[in-house]
């Protein structure tokens, strides 16, 4: 017997989370050997991988990687270890339990002594006390694992075996052996149990109750040579026909009917319960084996008085035949009450290894309820497992023991839930009394977070903006109890060890990040192992939160990598996390040469929570450092709720690194931004001016005839008309130096200085004229007779700028347009822009018009973001012209200007 058995039939038969905790186990082992850095280095080599990004990820991480890989011939000196790994880490209780059986001195499952030695009886009374209290698979994996590498201690378990007539093998398939309860024999089932061929099944079949179901399933799924849908229906009938007294055999006809889809009838000849209830439970199982779930729930729901029936009669094994085979589908369905009744009648009545299966099914998604705070329906299984487990349950078993503590618990949670503080205390300090208690340092946690007010430990996740402090504030009360907890219970303190590194990396007066990280280090390691449980509530997601902004807000360049694979995690569910919170993260991320991380986060931010977000990124400093982020806040700044005075200085320091980047389109942009603010606010122009009299401030963004033209528009707002008419006389004498083009464009500078100074210093003008008239080899200012060199061909312009003042000039302009031009197909189109902050309308509306035109005639008096614009619309085939007066002396000229300069230029291109 057990001959041939390998650790690869073991590893086989463990489920992919169990395969997991044992590879987390191997790489957080350093005792064997430095077992963890040696599986590390061959799994860089199976996976390409550099040993250092292995190094830098976590266990829990590392852990996927090598599950993926265990079953490969280059790790199959491994499997042995990984199998030692998952019983260590989630089957200590099997290890404690079968050498106290056999009397062998140990320490949770470890023989303790050197000079120990076991017998046979040993361990024959070892099996006794195991079998049937456990799942047989997992029983078989660690008898298995004793027979293969339990060196010589174990050497007679072998014999042992043989006494009792058990083979590994049957026990890894599933059979169960011994029926018993958590926690010692209880009375022998009345009634004979056999499993059926799909798991859990319990009843009291036949061979002919087996032929008769194998039939019907390999007939509903056409198996070759099967009999037909009807011939099954026939065998059935006649079976139940040929004996009255057979009730159960109605349990096939049911079975049958869910199978091919027939009608169902729960009212036949000859009925009475019992009958109707076996029929009721074929339905169901016939249902289950169609896959039908969906079903099955409609029809314990529809069929109430059936439903009843088969929870509170004992007469039937119907009851204990369906409980394991509904109970998943009850609890998914949120059926608490049905499934507690179900369960108080006939929990008993099942097997002993599936009672053991169920119990723990119930204690875990009871403790899921209370985790999520649904303590009403979370109580009744509390009690229910407390009652039953006293009742029925060994006293003297340590394990069942464990598990009523952890009940008590439970049980103390729901009354703290329910705000019933001192009940719950007082449940609690019972279980602080004992000298051995599982979890006891969560125990501790769970009276700190009472003293502190709170009914739960999910309350203390400051999930609210603002609420980080109230929630430090509350918690310092209890610190003490906190610091004790993890004293008395170092790696037993997984809530404890969060709640103190919540304080120490949230409290403003004495946040500690080394004190912090230690913490949560210790509480993530310890949440890994209940991974499941931890991340129902959000515990997990924020731990690894915290702990990425305190690795990263210490500053230390080699905890970067492992912050940053944190916190991009956190991303996924960044909902949770108060933007504040994420303001420390970015204003962190923003110290590092590598912006990555804080860029990452920003977009993602600024993407699920918009405008909201905009606030804690540009505080954070990202906003003027990345360059993705720049365009992006600026964006806000125009259009987002931003103060005046927040945004003038927010767009003094984006233009200064715009400049200093040379992204000067977004400079253009800020540039307008800041006009915009000016021409808006009185108390903003002589600050505008004053940033423009330093060429570092604009340049290269702004040329120097943008700035001029800008500063003389304002001065002129300010009433400063001499510091305008200065600026434009600097403005002359540069055009005067220039070409053709420029001295036209000074004689309009000339003009418009003579609107602003008036008659008043006639000497000082006398001098600019006759010096434009040196240039332009003239002393003629009359008009072009345009009228005498018009060609013929039709001159269509675009007069663009200027406000309302301007506009009132338009009909006046057209009618001297219309007597210089005598007829002469000339054409002029106005667009008075003022100085709205809106200019982008207009320069799309001429953008997609330009070719109605022939040139653009650009008043001076315009937004210079809007000119720059215009110009760039341009070419040599379509030039522009600068209208740079205020009258309509000037506004014509500059119009007569534009069409006499076209004649020449086409008049040039003829020849």
């Amino acid at each position: 017997m057990n001959d041939n058995l390998k650790v690869s039939d073991l590893l086989r038969v463990l489920q992919e989370r169990e395969i997991e905790a044992g590879c987390r186990w191997v790489l957080k082992e350093d005792q064997i050997g430095n077992l963890g850095n040696k599986v590390l280095r061959q799994l860089a080599e199976v996976w390409h991988f550099r040993l250092v990004f292995l190094e830098r990820r976590t266990v829990e991480e590392n852990a996927v990687l090598l599950k993926k890989q265990i079953k490969r011939r280059e790790f199959e000196w491994l499997q042995e270890y990984i199998v030692r790994g998952y019983l260590i880490e989630h089957q200590r209780v099997i290890l404690k339990g079968f050498l106290d059986g056999c009397g062998i001195p140990n320490k949770d499952g470890f023989v303790e002594g050197d000079d120990v030695t076991a017998t046979t009886d040993q361990f024959v009374r070892g099996l006794d006390a195991v079998l049937g209290r456990y799942e047989p698979r997992v029983l078989g994996v660690y008898l298995g694992y004793l027979l293969l590498c339990g060196g010589d201690f174990f050497v007679e378990l072998r014999r042992a075996l043989e006494v009792k007539g058990i083979e590994v093998r049957d026990l890894l398939s599933g059979k169960s052996g011994k029926e018993t309860l958590l926690g010692g024999d209880r009375e022998e089932l009345k009634e004979e149990c056999r499993v059926y061929s799909w798991p859990g099944f319990v009843g009291v079949f036949t061979t002919l109750d087996y032929l008769l179901i194998s039939t019907a399933i390999a007939s509903a799924f056409g198996e070759m040579g099967a009999l037909t849908r009807e011939q099954v229906e026939d065998l059935v009938e006649e079976v139940t026909e040929l004996n009255s007294k057979r009730q159960h055999t109605l349990l096939h006809r049911g079975f049958v009917h869910a199978l091919f889809e027939r009608p169902y009838c729960f009212h036949f000849p000859g009925e009475n319960t019992i009958r109707r209830l076996w029929y009721f439970t074929g339905v169901i199982l016939g249902l289950l084996r169609a896959k039908k779930e969906g079903e099955v729930l409609q029809l314990l729901r529809k069929e109430s008085e059936l439903t009843d029936e088969l929870c509170n009669s004992l007469e039937v094994r119907c009851g204990a035949v369906l409980l394991p085979e509904v109970f998943d589908l009850l609890w998914k369905g949120q059926e608490y009450r049905l499934i507690l009744r179900w369960v108080t009648r006939h929990l008993d009545r099942v097997p002993g290894w599936q009672q053991n299966d169920l119990l723990n099914k119930i204690y875990h998604r009871t403790a899921s309820l209370v985790r999520r705070g649904q303590w009403g329906e979370a109580e009744g299984f509390l009690n229910f497992m407390d009652e039953y487990l006293r009742v029925n349950g060994d006293k003297t078993d340590s394990a069942l023991q464990a598990f009523l503590d952890r009940l008590t618990r439970k049980r103390a949670q729901v009354y703290q839930l329910r705000g019933e503080f001192e009940t719950a205390k007082r449940l609690l300090r019972e279980l602080t009394e004992k000298d051995e208690l599982e979890n006891g340092g969560d125990v501790w946690c769970d009276l700190a977070l009472i003293d502190a007010g709170f009914r739960s430990l999910k309350e203390v996740l400051p999930e609210r903006e603002g609420l980080a402090q109230t929630v430090v504030a509350a918690l310092k009360k209890s610190e003490a109890l906190l610091e004790e907890a993890v004293q008395k219970y170092p790696r037993n303190s997984t809530n404890a060890h969060f709640c103190l590194g919540l304080i120490k990396i949230l409290d403003k007066g004495t946040a500690d990040l080394r004190v912090a990280i230690d913490h949560l280090s210790w509480a993530l390691a310890g949440m890994s192992e209940r991974e499941e449980a931890y991340a129902e509530g959000g515990l997990v997601q924020w731990t690894r939160f915290l702990l990425g902004l305190a690795l990263l807000e210490r500053m230390e360049v080699a905890d970067f990598k492992t912050a940053q694979e944190y916190l991009e995690r956190a991303l996924e569910e960044s909902g949770r996390f108060p933007l504040g919170l994420w303001e420390r993260v970015m204003a962190a991320a923003d110290l590092f040469d590598d912006k990555s991380l804080g860029e990452k986060v920003a977009e993602h931010l600024l993407r699920i929570k918009g405008d909201e977000a905009f606030e804690p990124v540009w505080r954070s400093g990202l906003a003027v450092s990345v360059k993705s982020l720049r365009q992006k806040c600026m964006r806000w700044l125009q259009e987002g709720p931003v103060s005046v005075p927040a945004r003038w200085d927010r767009l003094k320091d984006l233009l200064k690194r715009a400049l200093m980047h040379g992204e000067l389109d977004l400079a253009e942009e800020i540039l307008d931004g800041m006009e915009k603010i000016a021409e808006q606010g009185h108390s903003y122009r002589q600050k505008f001016l004053d940033w423009l009299e330093d060429d570092r401030n604009y340049s290269p963004a702004w040329g120097w005839e943008d700035v001029t033209w800008c500063r003389v528009k304002f001065y002129e707002l300010q009433g400063q008309l001499e510091n305008a008419a200065a600026l434009l006389r600097e403005l002359f004498f540069r055009l005067l130096r220039g070409d053709a083009r420029s001295l036209h464009d000074a004689q309009d500078v000339f003009n418009r200085i003579i609107e602003l100074k008036g008659d008043q210093n006639g000497e000082y003008l006398d001098n600019l004229k006759r010096q434009l008239e040196q240039r332009l080899g003239t002393t003629s200012q009359q008009r072009p007779h345009v009228s005498e060199i018009l060609a013929e061909r039709p001159i269509r312009l675009l007069f663009i700028g200027g406000d309302e003042h301007h506009a009132a000039h338009e009909s006046w302009l057209q009618s001297e347009l219309a007597k210089g031009f005598k007829g002469h197909k000339v054409s002029v189109d106005f667009i008075f822009t003022g100085w709205s902050s809106n200019w982008g309308v207009y320069y799309e509306h001429v953008k997609s018009r330009i070719n109605d035109w022939d040139a653009l005639v650009i008043h001076k008096m315009i937004r210079t973001m809007l000119g720059r614009k215009l110009r760039s619309l341009c070419d040599s085939k379509r030039p522009w012209f600068a209208c740079t007066g205020g009258g309509r002396e000037s506004m014509l000229r500059s119009i007569e200007l534009a069409v006499v300069s076209l004649h020449d230029w086409w008049a040039k291109s003829l020849h």
